[in-house]
């Protein structure tokens, strides 16, 4: 998913300029092919979502797309320059145009020479290669202090690449799923597969400091004893990412 943000200091989203900027983004996304849902601050409003307050900056200078993509990791790679071009033709000086999520990050990471780490002196912003996303990840902080749409978090991501609907690779994530629910350090872990049904991600959210000494732990429990126990075997590839294991990584290399 990415957050697209639509942001300018002299026009506010009662503006008829503002209006079309969002308007002519969000048309250039849906023409690419791996898009599968995208909302607007205006579509929300017009929808009646309860949430369309939270595509809004409170000064009105902000306003957030949301993006949600189909199709394997490899296709929607395949797509991240279309993706990005989209982003760039629509910056301006006027209307900035910024984008920050699981492709404009992946992208940024497999062309960086070097990362971060996002525990480090700097947080999440060293774990940024790129200074648009930079920028972005600090609008969305500075200027959304009630949160995304989406929801906002130290979260973990476990990515198992393989074929998902392989009732071996099922009941593995199904029993991965009711480890995670014991453990009180996590919040309730959320399920989403592509279409393919090659890939699978299980978002879980912390409930301790994603910095701290305990997440450490956590996430190197996680890798070495969890995963194993539960889906070890199944023919699929399994990783672990987000702020701890990043940070982990980044001290350990």
């Amino acid at each position: 998913a990415e957050t697209v943000i639509v942001r300018s200091d002299g026009a506010t989203a009662d503006d008829p300029a503002f209006q079309q900027a969002v308007q002519s983004v969000a048309d250039g996304l849906r023409a690419i092919t791996v898009v599968a849902d995208l909302t607007t601050y205006y579509e929300a409003v017009a929808e009646g979502a309860a949430g369309a307050d939270a595509y809004l900056s409170p000064d009105r200078h902000d306003a957030l797309i949301t993006v949600t993509f189909a199709g394997s990791a490899s296709e929607l790679m395949s797509h991240a320059d279309t993706y990005l071009q989209v982003i760039k033709s629509h910056d301006s000086p006027d209307i900035r145009v910024l984008s920050i999520g699981d492709l404009s990050v992946g992208k940024a990471i497999l062309t960086a020479t070097s990362l971060g780490d996002p525990c480090g002196p700097e947080g999440n912003f060293a774990y940024l290669p790129s200074d648009d996303l930079k920028e972005a990840y600090r609008a969305l902080l500075r200027d959304f202090p009630a949160g995304q749409p989406s929801t906002r978090g130290a979260t973990t991501e476990i990515v198992v690449d393989g074929p998902i609907a392989d009732p071996a690779v099922q009941s593995a994530i199904k029993a991965l799923e009711v480890a995670l629910s014991m453990d009180t350090s996590f919040g309730p872990a959320k399920l989403t597969q592509n279409d393919v049904g090659d890939l699978a991600v299980i978002d879980v959210p912390m409930t301790i400091d994603p910095c701290s000494s305990d997440a450490r732990e956590l996430v190197s429990r996680l890798r070495s004893t969890v995963i194993p126990t539960t889906l070890g075997g199944v023919p699929a590839s399994v990783y672990v990412t987000g702020t701890t294991a990043t940070s982990l990584d980044a001290t350990e290399s």
